[in-house]
């Protein structure tokens, strides 16, 4: 199902933007959405195509990351795609950012998953991926709606470098990159202390 919508300042709800902080936007976006049963893609002109192949990635990973968690979504996820870095740059999402630097991450806020296009789709993949884990992490972890995810976070909190390390783990997997930069520090002894691992 196709729908024409507003996004407004809701969709940044949640997030650490600093006071009176906003960025210059230099585009007027009109928003549309498929609606799935499990997650919503939200495009804009010209980002039909991404949007239809966001919905055929997600239909594909969604069950693998259900089971591989052994939990299901409670809430559907709403894709909120960017055609490229430079109008995603032009969004207030993650402007809280040390530098404004955004290349390589999927902002996650709630439901709502954030993604660009930068010409790869392989890239693009990855960025799906580490959304629905996210989501999907935090679904379980700390609950749904607002009481829960108070109640929860309250009782439990997971470190950053442990979600966004599953995360990575889940849409990436273990590479040969990866393998031979922790080798490297642990044969430096950069990481003779445990804490030393959260970056």
């Amino acid at each position: 199902m196709l729908a024409t919508t507003q996004l407004d300042a809701q969709f940044y709800n949640g997030t650490k933007v600093g006071f009176g902080k906003n960025r210059v936007q230099y585009d007027y976006f009109e928003w549309k959405f498929y609606r799935y049963q499990q997650y919503e893609t939200y495009f804009y002109t010209g980002g039909k195509e991404l949007a239809e192949y966001t919905a055929k990635v997600a239909r594909k990973y969604i069950p693998e990351q259900e089971e591989l968690f052994e939990f299901n979504l409670v809430d559907k996820i709403q894709f909120i795609i960017y055609n490229k870095q430079s109008h995603f740059k032009q969004s207030n999402v993650g402007l809280s950012l040390e530098n404004g630097e955004l290349g390589g991450i999927t902002s996650i806020m709630g439901e709502k998953v954030f993604l660009y296009f930068n010409g790869n789709h392989e890239d693009f993949d990855i960025q799906i991926k580490e959304g629905i884990a996210r989501v999907l992490i935090n679904q379980q972890v700390y609950g749904s709606n607002w009481r829960q995810v108070i109640k929860n976070s309250t009782l439990l909190t997971l470190p950053d470098w442990y979600q966004l390390g599953l995360t990575s783990y889940i849409s990436k997997g273990w590479d040969s990159e990866i393998e031979n930069s922790v080798r490297y520090c642990v044969m430096s002894g950069k990481y003779k202390k445990f804490n030393r691992l959260s970056d």
